[in-house]
């Protein structure tokens, strides 16, 4: 049965300055916005085009199969439906409705899918029916179902053979063999009732030939049968001397040289094969090394198999999942290097070695790949010496992943490091300003950036407010009675004396705050703002950041925010989740100059409001993003490719992909990059007609540039 495709759709933490997941609002961006991306279709990871988990800033690709897929979306908060939409034409593929704080949705394709490459991208709605943003849009790739090929007929002296198979209906194929797959033998288009059919020549026996398909950029590919026959001079059995051959029977008086077999279950000792030891004539794969790569995670696997066959590594269903890196002969036997693309952790492969003769396996066993989880946090200090604090901490990955460090504000106060290493690390990080005994989260993504998990950690020092001795404090729950709070120094009423807090040393400056009481208690020393009169809200720091406005937004508690244009129409907005004085970010998106804006900030209590004005000045848009990519010299014997090219933005995040037949043929380049925009890369692998596409980044925007080889 064919897997529906699913397309996800995922919010991305950390882009706006708030974060949901701590408490801090949403915020209504220009499109594109991280409140939506798409994340995987039919179930298969859409990665970016640097061939990593997507980036929220990038555009991305996954291949799938089937015509309507089954969609799965997760959404940031302010979304109330999403829609999936052709990203050339706008066309609805489908949509639905997202319940609240549900985070999650599912919708089924009304339209169907073509062969190749769709671009789609997610819209999300927020309860109004207004855009709250639109995702950097992805290539979905439907895939070609996969052709069939049978061999019909074989001529081993004429070195002929009639190949024929099945595929879909107008698709352009290519015959080659699997001795040398840079040869295309046969090609052509496949009839409308779905068949094709070729004769070939320079078939081997032993060889083995193999069909790829393509259509609109989506393609297949299947493997056939061994050509039968030895394909060479048959040889003759020699007993050893004075034995007796018991395993091979001459018919009749037949003189022609045959090849011996073995009775069944019994041994041959008068017959050697070439390349093998006297015995059934076979030979054995030896596996000598398997390790997993520590950057790419592919497995790879060295070992010797007999000579004139094929080598494949298949695993424990049976289906090859090697790619041949490199096979040299000696002695009768070939020395073979596979590599293996996202193995299966602790799954048992094989080494599979076939000829006319037979066909013989060797067992191994993958490396166990750790699975993703938290880190651990260890080794925390705090160093003043420079008149900051700097705490210095050492995060222990357990697998490949990239984290930040976020206050318990949720505002990100640690570079993002991570280490890509498949069985993890660890990594050292710090936090500039720290406060002493307050609490941190280190929030820890997989390299695919669909799963995220958080550890909570305390930075060195502070004082933790205990009640007195013998005294109960019904204002006050410490640390270690289930749960885990910042430390805080209780501010007492005015004229109150409240006996079961404890204060830091005299001398000692603490940003106070009002302690909250327990549910039911009175707490002398606990103040709440007047029934019935909402706190003021305050506007500081408004400052362009490219085209869009920052402002620092302070509010006293929980509630909802909205900016205002001079209209009344709402250009921003979100909710505060965290019951206690809070200050953030907001950003406006490319608002003009010179204008004057109002914040509206709703609580229990009520609604309360400010103004700002935009500065007069603001800064020139970048120009268009652009650049080119050269051939400078291609030596076809080695498949060595060299490439330059320049890139108009020199901050741009520039890569090298090499595609065959729409499909990448290695893990992209990184060129060597100048302060001009000038760039070199080296590509190994190449072939005549490759198509070599560079892709570039700026401030969310991607455009790519290709050439032909």
């Amino acid at each position: 049965m064919t897997k529906r495709p699913v397309i996800t759709v995922a919010s991305i933490a950390g882009l706006t300055m708030a974060t949901l997941a701590v408490g801090l609002p949403a915020v209504a961006n220009a499109a594109p916005n991280p409140t939506v991306r798409i994340a995987s279709i039919g179930g298969e990871t859409v990665y970016d085009d640097y061939a990593s988990p997507l980036d929220p800033d990038e555009r991305g690709s996954a291949l799938f199969t089937g015509a309507r897929p089954e969609i799965t979306a997760e959404v940031g908060a302010p979304v109330r439906r999403l829609e999936i939409r052709d990203e050339t034409t706008h066309a609805l593929i489908c949509s639905t409705t997202v319940s609240v704080g549900a985070g999650t949705a599912s919708c089924t394709a009304t339209t169907a899918f073509g062969w190749g490459t769709n671009p789609i991208e997610a819209v999300g709605l927020n309860a109004a029916g207004s855009v709250e943003g639109t995702s950097i849009g992805v290539d979905a790739i439907r895939e070609l179902d996969t052709p069939t090929i049978d061999i019909s007929a074989f001529d081993a002296d004429q070195h002929t053979a009639t190949v024929s198979g099945t595929g879909v209906p107008g698709a352009e194929y290519q015959v080659r063999f699997d001795s040398d797959r840079s040869v295309v033998v046969a090609s052509g288009t496949i009839a409308a009732n779905g068949t094709w059919t070729e004769d070939v020549a320079g078939a081997q026996a032993g060889d083995r030939p193999y069909v790829m398909t393509e259509l609109n950029g989506a393609s297949n590919h299947r493997f056939g049968a061994l050509f039968g026959g030895e394909g060479a001079e048959p040889i003759v059995a020699t007993l050893a001397p004075g034995a007796t051959d018991p395993g091979f029977t001459v018919p009749g008086s037949t003189v022609e040289p045959i090849v011996a077999v073995p009775a069944p279950g019994a041994t041959d000792t008068g017959f050697t094969a070439p390349g093998t030891e006297s015995g059934s004539g076979v030979g054995t794969p030896v596996v000598s090394e398997v390790t997993l790569g520590q950057q790419s995670g592919w497995l790879t696997v060295v070992g010797t198999v007999p000579s004139g066959g094929t080598a494949t590594i298949e695993d424990a269903h049976g289906t090859s999942v090697g790619i041949l890196t490199s096979r040299s002969s000696h002695d009768g036997t070939d020395d073979v290097r596979f590599a293996v693309s996202a193995p299966e952790s602790g799954a048992e492969y094989s080494l599979v070695s076939t000829s006319d003769r037979g066909t013989s396996r060797t067992s191994f066993t993958a490396p166990v790949i750790p699975e993703f989880g938290a880190a651990t946090v260890s080794d925390l200090s705090i160093d003043d010496s420079s008149g900051h604090s700097y705490l210095h901490a050492i995060a222990h990955l357990p697998s490949a992943g990239m984290f930040e460090v976020l206050d318990d504000d949720g505002k990100v106060v640690s570079s993002r490091v991570g280490n890509g290493n498949v069985t993890g690390g660890d990594v050292q990080f710090g936090i500039m300003n720290a406060t002493p005994g307050a609490e941190y989260t280190l929030r820890l993504s997989n390299m695919q950036g669909t799963k995220s998990v958080d550890t909570v950690f305390r930075a060195p020092g502070g004082d933790v407010a205990k009640p007195n001795p013998g005294e109960t404090d019904p204002g006050f729950t410490a640390p270690g009675s289930g749960e885990t709070q910042q430390p805080i120094v209780a501010k007492p009423a005015p004229g109150e004396t409240d006996p079961g807090f404890t204060a830091p040393g005299s001398g000692e400056t603490q940003q106070p705050i009002v302690a909250k009481p327990a549910p039911g208690e009175t707490d002398a020393g606990f103040t709440a703002p007047a029934a019935g009169q909402p706190a003021p809200i305050t506007v500081s720091d408004p400052h362009y950041v490219g085209q869009n406005l920052d402002v620092t937004l302070a509010v006293p508690g929980a509630g909802q925010y909205s900016v205002k244009d001079p209209s009344g129409a709402t250009v921003a907005g979100g909710d505060v989740y965290r019951d206690l004085p809070t200050s953030f970010t907001v950003q406006v998106p490319n608002p003009p100059v010179s204008t004057t804006y109002t914040i509206e900030f709703t609580s229990t209590a009520g609604t309360v409001s400010t103004t700002f004005t935009t500065p007069d000045t603001k800064p020139e848009p970048p120009a268009a993003l652009a650049g080119t990519v050269t051939v400078d010299a291609f030596d076809e014997a080695t498949g060595a490719l060299t490439v330059s090219g320049k890139v108009n933005d020199p901050f741009a995040h520039v890569t090298v992909r090499v595609l065959r037949a729409g499909h990448e043929i290695a893990l992209p380049v990184r060129p060597r990059m100048n302060q001009d925009g000038t760039w070199t890369a080296d590509v190994a692998g190449a072939r005549k007609g490759d198509t070599v596409r560079v892709l570039m980044v700026a401030n969310t925007v991607l455009v790519h540039a290709e050439t032909t080889v």
